[in-house]
């Protein structure tokens, strides 16, 4: 009798151990089924994304390209990837360019960013940015690399356009005739200007004034006692930089001794652009000009004053004339 209360006994611990194991299985397969339905959405998302997503193995052969890979490089969705290498999806110098210095710096710091170029089925050639990764088993040994590129087509164009038109102003700018300066102002604590420095300045300003290497100076600095000589160039500067409002003005520099048209204008608060032309030849004409009309003014009036004195003298004359013949 004891037993068998000892047998119904062991009998109930493994019937009770079977439902644990049981429970914990249908628990692992619960957890499974919820990790395949992740993966499943994970994957959904990557056949999905608008960018290229790859993986291969540690020698270069293709895993894994989602729909946009394929479609980057002109592959049909059904493709094998089996006997494609990373090589193929680059021109030679692009896949150069990941084998020497992408795989290197995976193994060393895990990823790697750079531009690179795809190659199209249909021989062109795609510019994009990349990065690639490393993927390590649980024993921390390489498994595999995964890749995101991105089209940067419209950016390398909008690049080079920028590119075009920078060499463009910068030609207009160092061959322009007017002189051009860029400059930063300084005020005092009680907001008055002070000085400037020169942070650009264009070949034109050399030739016209004389000045050499400038930039990151100040003027007090490049011309000794402009400031006590010429306060008003200050006082326009620095209205000018304060306030935004353009102005155009002719002014006689003392400390150069030149004339100067000068348009100074502001893009930012506490700076200014100067752009101007040396006018001292241009002035002296006019004041030659002014000094000869002044000596023809003299002369007109002298000469009319002499041709009233002789009709006064002819009207005389005839009066004298008149009372001898009574």
């Amino acid at each position: 009798m004891a037993q068998e209360d000892n047998t119904k006994e062991e009998l109930s611990g493994e019937i009770k151990r079977l439902y644990e194991r049981i429970a914990a299985l249908e628990i692992l397969i619960g957890e499974c089924k919820q990790a395949e339905a992740e993966n499943a959405r994970l994957l959904a998302i990557i056949e999905e994304s608008p960018g290229f997503i790859g993986t291969a193995d540690m020698q270069g052969n293709l895993q894994y390209h989602n729909r946009a890979a394929k479609r980057m490089v002109g592959l049909p969705e059904d493709a094998d990837l089996g006997s494609m290498k990373i090589s193929d999806m680059h021109p030679s110098a692009a896949a150069k360019l990941v084998e020497e210095e992408g795989f290197p710096a995976i193994i060393s710091r895990g990823s790697w960013r750079s531009e690179n170029v795809l190659l199209h089925r249909n021989g062109s050639e795609i510019p994009v940015s990349q990065v690639l990764v490393l993927h390590r088993n649980p024993s921390g040994e390489p498994e595999f690399v995964s890749t995101i590129m991105r089209d940067i087509t419209e950016r390398k164009k909008i690049d080079e356009a920028l590119q075009k038109s920078e060499k463009l102003y910068r030609s207009l700018f160092e061959n322009m005739l007017n002189g051009f300066a860029y400059c930063q102002m300084h005020f005092d604590e009680n907001d008055r200007p002070l000085d400037f420095t020169y942070l650009s300045v264009n070949r034109a300003f050399e030739s016209l004034t004389g000045l050499r290497n400038v930039i990151g100076k100040k003027a007090s600095e490049v011309i000794p006692g402009i400031r006590e000589s010429d306060p008003r160039l200050f006082e326009i500067y620095g209205r000018v930089s304060k306030t935004g409002k353009p102005e155009c003005i002719e002014i006689f520099v003392n400390s150069l001794q030149m004339w100067f048209w000068v348009s100074a204008y502001s893009l930012e608060r506490g700076y200014f652009v100067a752009v101007f032309d040396v006018i001292t030849e241009r002035k002296r004409i006019e004041e030659e000009a002014r000094k000869h009309l002044h000596e023809l003014e003299v002369f007109y009036k002298a000469a009319i004053g002499r041709e009233d004195r002789i009709v006064e003298l002819k009207e005389e004359v005839e009066k004298l004339k008149k009372e001898t013949k009574r």
